[in-house]
């Protein structure tokens, strides 16, 4: 006769459900893991293009600096030879104004403006603070609720392990680093790390399921434990995976996703520099002839070089596409918040057209001048003006379907570029900002979802494309309020006020909201609450539209 005792019904479902959310747990945790390692790999990859992007610049400007000195003072001794020219002391002067306007522009005004401070020990980490304060902008907070139960945890920790309840020095100087650890994770929000801390340090203090007998209410109070974990996990997933996509969606997160293009192209941070130590080394040259210039007391070394005609030199100076490239190198490192301009030379809504290449956006492999758009946003960035054109139909199909495909991967949007006034000349359209619209979408979406099975694909594009001239937001309202019938019964993701796995009655559509897509009306005890559709899952008919509707909403939100 065995001696096991046997368990009731209740005990090994509540066994089950324990093994069931331990699963899920490590589930959660796996994939927190990943979200953290690339959102902390993201802004390191950024921070250190900055870095790099910065130092190339500074030693480029900090070079021209010193030529175009030295350089003017050769010719201004030049001009003084006995026997020169007028026409040799003019072509001079011309050369002496063109070199002094080399390191004019919004750029160099502010390197030199900031030259003594970059000088300053202090200054990298008063950039490294500047990045921080930067990607703490794409942090996401958690609700209020959720956030006092956070502090419940950071609590329990801190008043069992502060520093003054050590009860010798050892463990006080123990104490005073796990505090640290703890006020660490508190302060990045980061639930995980406190209920790890938490699982290490106080499981004294959780249900011991050895040495004694277990009952239905110890099992209870794990499972209330494992779904408040749970809960926590997989609400932190959603907030890094939101922070993630925000970063990677902004100007810093497209600047990054552009240069790492470049590179396969073999056009990186590298290559973008060579034309700045191109100018360099036309300079260096100048500078040298000028030096043989002064030793001989004549103008001839000029002339053997056939570079006294400043046109000619200039022109393969190419003074123009300098500061183009200064432009996109340097950025607004030290620039200030971009801001709308009220009356453009260009109002939003006329029909441009690039009278030029752009430059950086020859990572693309392609030529821009030609392409045609209408103008969407107008906003002014330290002394520029910038136009940002949404593409017209028959320029984005013109697009080449390889590259295409390669900036959808790379989840950057491709209907809109930047360019300034002396780019653009205006022309009659060629289309409809519907047309545009409608090409656009469906050039996105026939490619963004390839990855899901083909049934899937192809609903995807069933539902965001059936009127592809209007939003995303449109089309899944015209198709969600046709296709799901209420009330249902779902469960909830996890995602917001409720656990996961929790049931809820839908009782019908209430509204739209941008940071949360549409929003339902949930039951609560005959009360009506308004509850995002993206966090709610069913197993009835309606499962296969709603879990694409997870996918879109996952990826936009």
């Amino acid at each position: 006769m065995s001696k096991e005792i046997s368990k009731s019904p209740e005990m090994l479902q509540k066994e089950a459900r324990i093994k069931e959310l331990h699963q899920q747990i490590k589930k959660a945790r796996t994939t927190l893991k990943k979200l953290q390692t690339r959102l902390k790999n993201t802004k390191q990859e950024i921070t250190d293009i900055q870095r790099t992007v910065y130092s190339n610049v500074s030693r480029a400007m900090e070079k021209m600096e010193a030529l175009k000195a030295e350089i003017i003072a050769l010719l201004k001794a030049c001009k003084k030879f006995k026997g020169i020219e007028e026409s040799d002391k003019e072509q001079l002067d011309l050369l002496m104004n063109d070199i002094e306007e080399i390191t004019e522009g919004a750029e160099f005004d502010a390197f030199q403006k900031n030259k003594e401070r970059m000088a300053n020990p202090e200054f990298e980490e008063e950039q490294r603070a500047k990045m921080n304060d930067i990607f703490q902008q794409f942090q996401i907070k958690p609700p209020a609720e959720e956030q006092k139960n956070i502090r419940k945890v950071f609590i329990n920790l801190s008043t069992n392990f502060h520093p003054d309840k050590g009860r010798n020095e050892q463990e006080r100087k123990d104490y005073h680093s796990l505090m640290q650890q703890i006020n660490e994770a508190y302060q990045a929000g980061d639930i995980d790390k406190l209920l790890e801390l938490e699982k290490i340090y106080l499981s004294d203090k959780a249900v011991d399921f050895t040495g004694k007998a277990v009952t239905v209410d110890m099992l209870t109070q794990e499972i209330d434990r494992l779904l408040r974990d749970l809960s926590f996990i997989k609400n932190q997933v959603k907030r890094i995976s939101l922070e993630v996509k925000g970063l990677r969606k902004s100007d810093l997160g497209n600047m990054l996703t552009e240069i790492n293009r470049a590179e396969k192209h073999g056009m990186g941070i590298g290559a973008m520099t060579e034309d700045m130590d191109d100018q360099i080394e036309r300079l260096t040259e100048l500078q040298e002839v000028l030096q043989k210039c002064v030793e001989k007391g004549n103008m001839d070394p000029m002339k053997e070089m056939a570079i006294l005609d400043p046109m000619d030199f200039l022109d393969d100076l190419d003074i123009d596409d300098e500061d183009a490239m200064m432009t996109e190198l340097f950025g607004d490192l030290f620039g200030e918040a971009p801001q709308p301009v009220k009356n453009p030379k260009i109002p939003i809504g006329t029909s441009v057209q690039l009278k030029k290449n752009i430059p950086y956006l020859h990572a693309l492999g392609l030529d821009l001048k030609g392409w045609q758009g209408r103008i969407s946003n107008v906003y002014k960035t330290g002394k520029k003006v910038i136009y940002e054109v949404q593409l017209d139909s028959f320029t984005l199909r013109s697009i080449p379907k390889e590259i295409v495909n390669d900036i959808i991967k790379d989840d950057i949007e491709f209907d809109t570029i930047a360019a300034e006034f002396s780019d653009l000349k205006k022309v009659p359209p060629r289309d409809t900002a519907e047309e545009a619209l409608s090409t656009y979408r469906t050039m996105s979406h026939s490619k963004r979802w390839k990855y899901l099975k083909k049934k899937d694909h192809a609903l995807m594009q069933e539902i965001l494309l059936k009127f592809p001239e209007k939003s995303d937001r449109y089309n899944w309202e015209f198709w969600l309020k046709k296709n799901l019938k209420f009330p249902f019964t779902g469960e909830s993701r996890g995602y917001f006020n409720y656990l996961p796995g929790e049931k809820m009655k839908i009782d019908g559509f209430y509204d739209w909201h941008e940071d949360g897509g549409l929003l339902v009306w949930v039951n609560e005890s005959d009360e009506l609450r308004d509850h995002p559709l993206l966090d709610i899952q069913t197993n009835n008919k309606s499962k296969g539209i709603l879990d694409l509707y997870h996918e879109w909403s996952d990826f936009y939100f």
